[in-house]
């Protein structure tokens, strides 16, 4: 099974935490991309998701745990959940490229059968 940080508020992330859980994967939840490092650092995650409003405090944090996933693993993923900002202003506000920097992008409230379906591949 997949082991998945997921940087949102702690509020946020349990619902995803529920979802993937259930379904054997394991889940962290920081709302800060330090910890989100460190838990990599010890062991990198096959799935990443990101709230892109905390990523905008640390991209440097962001791209080096990109770096962690991409060296050690030829699956690591990161997925964009948001409810704020469209694929434009992630791109004209953040820098954040689809391809380059994310593999998915959903829109909260996501609905869970969709994001199952879109990752599936990547957990299995």
């Amino acid at each position: 099974m997949a082991r998945v940080l997921v940087l949102d508020e702690q509020n946020a992330g349990v619902g995803l935490r529920a979802l993937l859980g259930a379904r054997g994967h394991s889940v962290e939840i920081s709302e800060k991309l330090n910890v989100l490092e460190s838990l990599a650092q010890h062991a990198p995650p096959d799935l990443l998701f990101v709230e892109p409003y905390l990523a905008r405090r640390d991209a440097q944090a962001l791209e080096r745990i990109r770096a962690i996933m991409s060296s050690t693993m030829q699956r690591g993923h990161v997925v964009v959940c948001t409810d704020i900002f469209t694929r434009n202003e992630l791109s004209e506000t953040y820098g954040l490229q689809e391809g380059a920097h994310y593999h998915e992008y959903f829109i909260k409230p996501v609905d869970p059968a969709d994001m199952l379906e879109q990752i599936q591949f990547k957990t299995d």
